[in-house]
């Protein structure tokens, strides 16, 4: 066994533990810790709480500034790079058409592509419906605003309609028109690009301080306690990855909400980035940054290969073609992140960070604060991933069972969506159904 050299002196490694072990002592010394906590409560907790929570009114702006200044750069990234000018202005709905009020959506061909002149306006992609299957706008300087509200516009062929995006339509999204991308993957991609250029810098911070710095804390878990003091001072290299995290993770709550396609799993996203952010704020107030840097690198490996994935995905079909090396790399990538999956957050997260945390810490600290509010959330955090878990399997059964790699977490209206793209191919079935033609969508 390797040592562990401080300022008590050389402390032997504890070799990592299995997981019959972890349960068995881990709910052990819990059940220790409970009985012997007489006078556990909301006095002692607020008590606990006024003296060992050390946040100034600087850090906490800096948060929100940060915080702010993420959802900024995104946005205005956003803008730069993958929407079109028609997409930043006030817009109005067409189907079969007729002009609809701007509160009302719906949904066409996603084969279409976008830009479209019609008569003295244009119908355009709208980026926030793209995802479910494609919904063409009309400009306001078309609508009637005087009377009913509405206009009747004629629509084009199909024909028109292709000739013309293909044309008009380089004046349109940069990188989505560069690739040639299917008008919902074009939605999708600035959300995968922006996830995995920030996951793919803090994960190498991460990766820097844990392995090419004095810290021990990925070889010797344990070791994220030892010399432990209630506000002591946090490492510059520390307290700039806690800044970078904990805002980012604060935008995130926002940009799931407001910013990034709604799935299926969404709600729990945003219960993921609430508590994230929770552990990451408390857990620097209180001092326990070692175990938040070990916390944080092993789940953004993860988020880089997902995104990357998906990114590979999206390109893969570009243009109605066939990409190998993309369709190769979305392949790899998804195996890999499936495995890293398990690896990272099923099997080191419990062993090596649940065991530090609720074993270890009373060994080095006994009256350490908040020790069941702080273990209770990194519970609900493995609970979250065992779940996440479960979309993987699906995920992996059905690459095997399809040979195509896709997001199982997608829209839940996008076979709706698949269906209205059919009705426009076949008009004579959507003479036979005529209210499918106009289904009207609530996605956002």
């Amino acid at each position: 066994m390797s040592s562990h050299t401080g300022d008590a002196g050389s402390v032997e490694v504890e070799p990592m533990p299995g997981y019959l072990e972890l349960i068995s002592r881990a709910s052990a010394v819990m059940l220790d810790a409970w009985r012997d906590c007489g006078g556990c409560g909301p006095e002692l907790s607020r008590r606990t709480l006024l003296e060992n929570a050390y946040i100034t009114c600087t850090e906490i702006a800096l948060f929100f500034f940060c915080a702010f200044l993420w959802t900024q750069v995104r946005r205005g990234l956003t803008e730069s790079l993958f929407k079109s000018r028609s997409e930043k202005h006030d817009t109005g709905f067409v189907v079969k058409g007729k002009c609809y009020p701007f509160s009302q959506k719906c949904l066409l061909s996603p084969d279409l592509l976008s830009h479209v002149p019609v008569n003295s306006g244009r119908i355009s992609q709208h980026a926030s419906l793209s995802a479910i299957g494609g919904c063409f706008q009309v400009s306001r300087q078309d609508m009637d605003v005087k009377g009913s509200g509405l206009k009747e516009l004629p629509l084009p062929n199909i024909s028109d309609l292709q000739r013309l995006a293909e044309r008009a339509g380089r004046r349109g999204k940069p990188l989505a028109q560069w690739w040639r991308l299917m008008p919902k993957d074009a939605a999708k991609m600035p959300e995968s690009a922006w996830k995995l250029v920030f996951y793919t810098m803090s994960w190498s911070y991460s990766t820097y301080l844990l392995f090419f710095t004095s810290y021990s804390f990925f070889h010797d878990p344990p070791s994220v306690f030892y010399n432990w003091k209630s506000g002591m001072s946090v490492p510059t290299d520390i307290a700039i990855a806690y800044l970078i995290q904990g805002s980012f993770y604060g935008h995130s709550i926002y940009a799931t909400i407001y910013m990034d396609a709604w799935r299926k799993d969404s709600a729990v996203m945003v219960v993921h980035h609430i508590i994230t952010l929770a552990l990451i704020s408390f857990s620097y107030a209180f001092r326990y940054h070692n175990v938040g840097i070990l916390v944080l690198f092993l789940h953004d490996i993860n988020d880089i290969q997902l995104e990357f994935t998906k990114l590979n995905v999206y390109l893969k079909s570009r243009g109605g073609g066939y990409y190998l090396l993309n369709d190769v790399l979305s392949n790899m990538f998804s195996i890999s992140f499936s495995i890293t999956w398990f690896w990272f957050r099923l099997y080191w997260f419990p062993l090596k960070v649940l065991y530090a945390t609720c074993v270890s810490s009373l060994q080095s600290v006994p009256s350490i604060p908040f020790y069941f509010f702080f273990n209770a959330l990194l519970l609900v955090l493995l609970l979250m991933n065992i779940y996440w878990f479960l979309f993987i399997v699906v995920f992996v059964v059905k690459v095997l069972k399809l040979k195509e790699v896709n997001d199982v977490r997608e829209y839940e209206d996008e076979d709706a969506s698949t269906a209205a793209a059919g009705l426009l191919r076949n008009p004579q079935a959507e003479n036979n159904d005529d209210g499918a033609g106009h289904h009207i969508s609530a996605q956002g």
